[in-house]
């Protein structure tokens, strides 16, 4: 008799190979045998019948029924969950909830296979779904987890008062000043950094009032040719930082009054001898930043003074942070394991402000600090330390706001789970801090996946994650506190080992689809959002979607806008930005045979911008550019679609795209079109005028 292998079976009969294993195991294929560790199958078998096709037939009719998301709604600014803690580039909650109701029913389970922030798990449980959430960030699946509070709010309110008493009688004295006429306790203190001028070796104050231009000062030395023409601050060695200005509460009026500031005011470096303290801390998070680091060589963190973790803090704020974070160490055995998270969760809110990217702008937040506002390690030359404690109190109001909302929006009886077999019994969620090409999660049993992926290059989440990581790591006895090898981002710079490009990018996106189409139901949806003018990155996206198995499905595309009131963030005001992110809808399946798709990405491009440029610039019409390239790319993108899908369909060898510049798109625009007084108008001398 002639024999098959699972495999050769599943493909025949089209059915997962796990299906088939399975099938196996129950006895249900006549003749199949267990030959070492492989089943082995009659050539002639036939396909057994399936007690669960009539019901998955039914459903999966119901799925097939569910048309792409036509209409986008305003953004709303986010609810108190997700200002617990920091994370980078969560989308608008309102909007994730609009698209898990639209693809999904109560009792579904939903799976976001890029979780970040939680917004998909969150938003997925309070509306009564089944949801799984993974990220390779630790700090994404812890923030994910401790978002879904359900616990006694009285008891966590009184944990965190006590913890902060006991840090106030330790600790008070360390942000007190004094001054001839007055004395008190700071919320902030302003440094400046100073550098030594290459030319002469005078010290040169980072101030406002030296510079030139961005990034260049003038050095004091009068004698020195940098003294008319500047220097660059990165050309120049890092000298340290003296203390500028100091917010206090006064202890004789109450008042919080502003004034200069002199070493000599500060009474903790009179008191206190901070090598000392941080030599014997226990646990403590030290290392040098890797030079292998995207963002090292991006924001210049040698350069400008940042060569161990140590350097994101002041002498002090580190010392602090440690002392506090080994409090919390040694409370592990004396509090509940689930108290003891809430409150490193708590301080693990607060090192955002506690860093040396805290700065205090007039114009700006009311003149209140404010921290990595950048998806950068922006260090800017003025910054501010901040008051760990006053930091404390004020990130422990927020938390304790949050655990209040998620307790009034979550199902009472929601329980988090280990395995797929207990999320499919209860109303529950599952969070899994691993890469998502591999999940413990049966064929075909997920009903949706709707997530938020990395945007190319945009924001390299494992390396600025490090801030909090590195004390989590420890925390959590984790091995490392960077995840980049399998981390899905393509690199913004390419001259270090372990850079990646859009191809490295394409590849770990296929990864983590492929096994989003496995757990998927057929039928079912991939729901994303994605942003970037990069036509690279762009195509090495929709090229892991098709070779993944899923097709664009027509008005499979909608545009997002952002939230109004946080399009003047840092990353956000910068000249041509979208504001926006469009949702794409992809389907699980073939869409059948895709058009003829000779020409090539530079072909299917050339024809998409002229054909949409011609189309939009009728009668003298202009656009913004967030309205010009709203159109252009989701056009694009359509036309790009079926190139692919035409190549993975006939085996197709595809252009390749590297060659082609990363800013192929502006410049085919900027050929046919003037950008002049904000707008876009038609070039007079462009084809087709």
């Amino acid at each position: 008799m002639n024999y098959q292998s699972a495999k050769e079976a599943a493909d025949a009969w089209g059915l997962t190979k796990r299906r088939v294993l399975t099938l196996c195991k129950e006895g249900r294929i006549p003749g199949a045998q267990l030959v070492d560790t492989m089943w082995v199958i009659p050539a002639d078998a036939e396909k057994p019948e399936d007690g669960r096709s009539l019901r998955y037939q039914k459903e999966r009719d119901q799925r097939m029924e569910i048309r792409p998301l036509k209409a986008s709604i305003e953004a709303k600014g986010h609810t108190p969950q997700y200002k617990m803690h920091k994370y980078f580039a969560r989308r608008p909650y309102n909007v994730f909830r609009h698209i898990i109701q639209h693809y999904t029913r109560k009792g579904d389970i939903v799976l976001d296979c890029f979780c970040g922030g939680g917004v998909t798990v969150f938003e997925a449980a309070a509306l009564g779904r089944n949801a799984i959430g993974v990220d390779l960030n630790p700090l994404a699946a812890f923030i994910t987890r401790m978002q879904m509070f359900n616990g006694e709010i009285d008891e966590l309110r009184d944990f965190y008062r006590r913890f902060l008493l006991s840090a106030e009688k330790k600790y008070g004295d360390w942000y007190r000043v004094e001054f001839d006429d007055d004395r008190g306790t700071a919320l902030w203190f302003e440094w400046v950094y100073t550098v030594i001028c290459p030319h002469c070796g005078a010290e040169i104050v980072l101030l406002e009032e030296n510079k030139l231009s961005n990034g260049v000062y003038r050095c004091p030395n009068r004698d020195c040719a940098a003294h008319r023409s500047g220097v660059k601050r990165v050309a120049c060695a890092p000298a340290g930082s003296r203390p500028v200005r100091v917010r206090y509460r006064s202890d004789s009026t109450g008042k919080t009054l502003t004034r200069p500031l002199g070493v000599e005011n500060i009474c903790a470096f009179q008191k206190y001898d901070l090598r000392r303290i941080v030599r014997d801390l226990e646990y403590k998070p030290e290392f040098p930043i890797p030079q292998n680091w995207d963002r090292r060589y991006e924001d210049k963190l040698y350069e400008k003074g940042v060569a161990r973790y140590s350097d994101f803090f002041t002498e002090r704020n580190y010392a602090l942070n440690g002392l506090l974070f080994n409090d919390i160490m040694r409370l592990r055995g004396k509090t509940g394991s689930r108290l003891n998270e809430y409150l490193y969760f708590l301080f693990s809110s607060s090192l955002r402000y506690t860093n040396k990217m805290v700065r205090v702008t007039d114009n700006w937040e009311g003149g209140k600090p404010t921290a990595m506002d950048k998806h950068a390690f922006w260090l800017p030359n003025q910054y501010v330390e901040t008051n760990i404690l006053d930091v404390l109190r004020q990130r422990a109001g927020a938390i304790l706001r949050g655990c209040e909302y998620a307790a009034s929006v979550l199902p009472k009886d929601i329980v988090e789970v280990g395995s797929f077999e207990d999320i499919r019994l209860r109303s529950s969620y599952m969070v899994l801090n691993r890469s998502a090409a591999s999940l413990p999660v049966p064929d075909e049993s997920v009903d949706a996946v709707i997530t938020d992926p990395p945007y190319g290059s945009n924001v390299q989440y494992a390396e600025l994650s490090v801030i909090w990581n590195a004390w989590y790591a420890i925390y959590r006895g984790l091995d490392r506190c960077v995840y980049k090898e399998e981390e899905a981002v393509a690199s913004r710079r390419s001259n270090y080992e372990g850079a990646k490009d859009e191809n490295d990018y394409e590849e770990l996106l296929y990864g983590v689809y492929a096994e989003s189409a496995r757990v998927l139901k057929p039928g079912g949806y991939l729901v994303f959002t994605f942003n970037n003018k990069n036509i690279k990155v762009w195509a090495a996206m929709l090229k892991a979607v098709a070779r993944a198995g899923f097709y664009l499905p027509e008005d499979g595309i909608l545009f997002q806008d952002y939230i109004e009131s946080y399009k003047n963030t840092a990353h956000l005001r910068f000249s041509g930005n979208i504001q926006g992110d469009f949702i794409y809808s992809f389907r699980k399946g073939n869409a059948g045979a895709a058009a003829d798709g000779t020409g090539g990405f530079s072909e299917v491009i050339r024809r998409s911008v002229d054909g949409t440029v011609a189309r939009l610039f009728r009668r003298g019409k202009t656009y913004t550019t967030a309205e010009l390239y709203q159109k252009v790319l989701a056009d694009m993108t359509r036309g790009l679609m079926q190139y692919i899908l035409w190549c993975v369909n006939t085996g197709s060898r595809m252009e390749d795209i590297s060659a082609l510049p990363s800013d192929y798109l502006d410049t085919r625009l900027k050929q046919a079109l003037l950008y002049e007084d904000g707008v876009w108008k038609r070039r007079k001398d462009s084809p087709n005028a």
